[in-house]
């Protein structure tokens, strides 16, 4: 009996082992459990409302754009990252993160999928809040092989 006790907990500190191991993976290698905390952050004082905002990270240029460029909260949103050159099918990820800055709006991520060598597109959609202006930090986050590239752009929305 005592030998079967000690077997058992032999696999029971495997298991645990092994559990630790796997945890441990998924927090690095999932993004959606990665913080933006640990990213290179950009302030962009470019207005998506105006139009596309130009990037720049290392070799790869692009234009992020949110259309319509006259969005309000509750309203059908295509995001979008173009590249003049193939560079962008060399990024891991693409995401973007809408965080409210004047009321805690909950998390709100959109994975950007790559449509061609030059273009990720997503659909998105700005949630409702009670106050009349909503100020918001648009994160355009970029996982590539150099790490995490947190591009912010700000605006505010009015509700209707």
């Amino acid at each position: 009996m005592g030998e079967k006790v000690a077997k058992m907990h032999k696999y029971a500190w495997i298991i645990a082992v092994l559990v630790l191991f796997v945890t441990g993976f998924l927090f690095q290698k999932l993004p959606i459990l990665q913080t933006s905390s640990e990213a290179e952050v950009i302030a962009s004082e470019c207005d998506l409302r105006q139009g596309p905002c130009e990037i720049q990270l290392g070799e790869y240029g692009g234009v992020f754009s949110i259309l319509p460029n006259d969005f309000q909260v509750l309203q059908p949103l295509q995001l979008e990252l173009k590249s003049q050159t193939e560079a962008v099918s060399k990024l891991d990820q693409v995401s973007v993160e809408f965080e409210g800055i004047n009321m805690d709006m909950g998390y709100n991520r959109v994975f950007l999928e790559e449509q061609d060598s030059q273009t990720y597109h997503a659909k998105a959609m700005l949630p409702s809040c009670t106050a009349d202006t909503m100020f918001w930090l648009i994160h355009l986050i970029i996982n590539d092989s150099s790490g995490v590239t947190d591009f912010q752009f700000r605006l505010q929305t009015k509700n209707p």
